[in-house]
């Protein structure tokens, strides 16, 4: 052990963490896959403004890149800015995106054994202040080298973790936050020789709640309040300890830095002013307060389906995590673990009790559950290595070994079961793809596919040209506004068009190129119609809209007509397709153009 150190200075199991990060980090970004492309929230919500910052930033229009930034408000600046960074090095990329998602998730990986070492540190630091026996030996014990290792493992095996980090939701970007973030709050407590960790931990671990704040509001402010539970609970101890005084500093250095972005971002978001504020504030409201609608409750046995299918390797893995959770309940009264327990509380509690639920949702919590979930089942290993290793060979068997064999079940148990047969099978082929943890796995983006995606790109920026003003007359969430003005950037059009078009919104918040982004008509006039196209050089539309059997798309059909009724303008067809359905035949798509006859 280091000198006064009730632990050694070495970390339990690093030769193999490190050897599994460095394998999902090469099969991640080397697998990534490009099947399908952008969906409405990560071309919209991410990759547009990483695109406008950086291309307003290296025309020197630091002003722009600064108004980009402030007008983050759906997702908050940080992955964006993340994104800018990256692809200043690699230039305007989708697959340079995937593959960022990709090193986080690794990243993540490695901080959730990160994460159980510094727990484990804790643990003996506890342990010596309460003056109980320590491991015999002056190493890490064949039992704690376990805990640390399961973590990682648990995290790595999970097919929903894996499908997400190649995406750009924002799930991952947090877990792996949230997890660098908890082992900086537990490095607060000092390293066994002083009382605590210092101001400057206090700062950095202050930085971190701040920085998951400002990557997923709702996942940052819920991983908040099981911290602020932790920091009451640590705070009443440090009273009877009679450090109050130190503890108030300490508290003052935590919380620094969170209040202070909080002040720019919701009273003073400089260099803007006040009414930005005040839009933040209220689109923060709208944001917390979103799907709510009865209609939007999703049932128990579809989330107990996500639960099962792909949130760990399987259900046998989901029931080894319930057990490691229920043994370390025990310790879970005090001290680290309990910090780690609270935040997990904190962050799956809400989650489970909101009305709306998709399986991404799981992601933040399932990083913070595989650290007690592997500390908890490293209590059912013997004290001795080979023992150890027999104890973890086993799990790893009962977890993984035909580890869809319960897919049926499941199926049948959720009540979405389909009768005929044909229609079953492509049920559990979705679930097979689901649980798949094959890092060229299809990503399920909401966008279209990428053959479609592609032609219909490359015959728009023909037409278009570099710097034509565009408009799009439809509403088509697989193929949205943000797509096209990247698709057109990336085809030869121009950077000025784009910073030009790319972030142009209506007063009602809309995208200026779109009518309406709802599948509600929304009531214009033939004066309105004619007025919002005559803005563009062209108007691109497609035959049918409706290309996935929603028929709420034809609301706009009335619309189109309009402008080919009145012999203003012209359509052309500019390119035909095929969009796939899932069990019926591909839908036809013809793509036109529409300009005023000269």
């Amino acid at each position: 052990m280091s000198a006064g150190r009730p632990y050694p200075t070495s970390r339990p199991g690093w030769f193999a963490a490190w050897l599994l990060f460095a394998f999902v980090l090469v099969s991640g970004v080397v697998g990534v896959s490009m099947r399908d492309s952008w969906g409405w929230d990560e071309a919209t919500h991410a990759e547009l403004p990483a695109a406008r910052m950086l291309l307003a930033a290296q025309a020197g229009r630091w002003d722009e890149a600064s108004d980009v930034l402030l007008d983050c408000q759906q997702y908050p600046p940080a992955y964006p800015v993340l994104l800018a960074s990256v692809q200043s090095m690699t230039g305007v990329s989708e697959l340079a995106c995937r593959r960022t998602g990709r090193v986080l998730g690794a990243l993540a990986v490695l901080g959730a054994w990160l994460l159980a070492v510094e727990l484990l540190r804790q643990r003996r630091i506890e342990a010596a202040r309460r003056g109980e026996p320590l491991s015999p030996s002056d190493g890490w014990s064949a039992r704690e080298q376990l805990a640390a290792l399961l973590p990682p493992v648990l995290l790595a095996l999970s097919p929903l973790f894996l499908h997400y980090s190649g995406t750009l939701f924002l799930e991952v970007p947090f877990a792996c936050v949230s997890l660098y973030t908890l082992r900086a709050w537990l490095q607060r407590a000092g390293d066994g020789v002083r009382a605590d960790g210092g101001l400057a931990r206090e700062l950095l671990a202050g930085a971190g709640i701040a920085l998951c704040v400002f990557t997923k509001w709702n996942y940052g402010l819920l991983l908040g309040a099981g911290l602020a539970a932790a920091w009451l609970l640590e705070a009443f101890g440090e009273l009877r300890a009679g450090r109050a005084a130190r503890f108030g500093a300490r508290s003052l250095c935590l919380a620094a830095v969170p209040a202070l972005a909080f002040l720019w971002w919701f009273v003073l978001p400089l260099p803007r002013g006040g009414e930005l504020a005040a839009l933040h504030r209220a689109s923060f409201l709208a944001f917390l307060q979103g799907n709510q609608d009865a209609s939007m409750v999703t049932p128990w046995a579809r989330r107990a389906l996500d639960w099962g299918v792909a949130f760990l390797a399987g259900p046998r893995a989901l029931l080894l995590a319930a057990v490691g959770l229920a043994l370390v309940l025990p310790w879970g009264l005090r001290g680290a673990t309990r910090a780690l327990l609270l935040v997990l509380l904190a962050s799956a509690l809400p989650v489970a009790l909101h009305p709306f639920h998709l399986d991404r949702f799981l992601v933040p919590q399932l990083a913070l559950l595989v650290v007690p979930a592997g500390l908890g089942l490293s209590r059912l290993a013997p004290g001795r290595r080979f023992g150890v290793a027999v104890v973890f060979t086993a799990l790893g068997a009962f977890a993984v070994v035909a580890r869809t064999a319960e897919h049926p079940l499941l199926l049948r148990w959720s009540g979405i079961e389909n009768a005929e047969p044909v229609k079953r099978a492509y049920q559990l082929e979705t679930l097979f793809e689901a649980a798949s943890l094959s890092p060229d796995r299809r990503l399920l983006t909401a966008g279209i596919e990428r053959g479609v995606h592609d032609a219909l790109l490359e015959a728009l920026a023909r037409d278009a040209g570099a710097s034509a003003r565009v408009g799009w007359l439809g509403v088509h969430p697989e193929f949205p506004p943000a797509a096209i003005h990247l698709g057109l950037l990336a085809r030869g059009g121009s950077a000025e068009r784009f910073r030009r078009d790319a972030g142009r919104a209506r007063a009602d918040g809309k995208p200026d190129m779109l009518i309406t982004h709802e599948f509600v008509d929304p009531g214009w006039n033939d004066e309105q119609i004619r007025g919002w196209a005559r803005a563009f050089d062209v108007v691109y539309v497609t035959q049918p809209m409706n290309w996935k059997g929603r028929a709420a798309k034809e609301v706009l059909a009335r619309y189109r007509d309009t402008l080919l009724a009145g012999g203003e303008w012209k359509p052309t067809e500019l390119a035909r397709v095929e969009v796939a359905k899932p069990l019926e035949a591909p839908v036809p798509v013809e793509l036109y153009a529409l300009r005023r006859k000269r």
